[in-house]
């Protein structure tokens, strides 16, 4: 393989691919490497810090996130009246979906995403 790129991403997660965006988006060119062959099942990201709901929201992300925060909390069910609380900046999210909307934005972009067994 002989591919000049200005930078490779080690791990496609919803961290690297998000990455991977924003790189592309900042004219780079990028390589995204995982070393699975296939999407894993395991959690990731099951939770979003405030930079990262301002790095989502900038991307027009924001309704899907607060669409998401606000399932997460009625599944918890009725709790005692009282007033709402101020939205938290962190929110839960289904940790598959951000990284399939990923995948689908980062290969729009054309970074070159290469799913591999690490030997290392």
């Amino acid at each position: 393989m002989d591919k000049q790129v200005d930078v490779v991403v080690v791990g496609a997660g919803p961290v690297g691919l998000l990455l991977a965006i924003e790189l592309k988006l900042g004219g780079a060119g990028v390589m995204v490497l995982e070393r699975l062959t296939a999407p894993s099942v395991a959690l990731k990201g099951t939770a979003v810090g405030p930079l990262g709901v301002e790095a989502l929201q900038r991307r027009s992300m924001g309704p899907a996130l607060a669409e998401a925060e606000d399932r997460h909390f009625a599944a918890m069910g009725p709790v005692r009246a009282r007033p709402r609380p101020p939205r938290a900046p962190a929110a839960r999210v289904d940790p598959h979906a951000g990284g399939r909307r990923h995948e689908r934005t980062s290969a729009s972009l054309g970074c070159d995403a290469r799913l591999q067994r690490s030997t290392g």
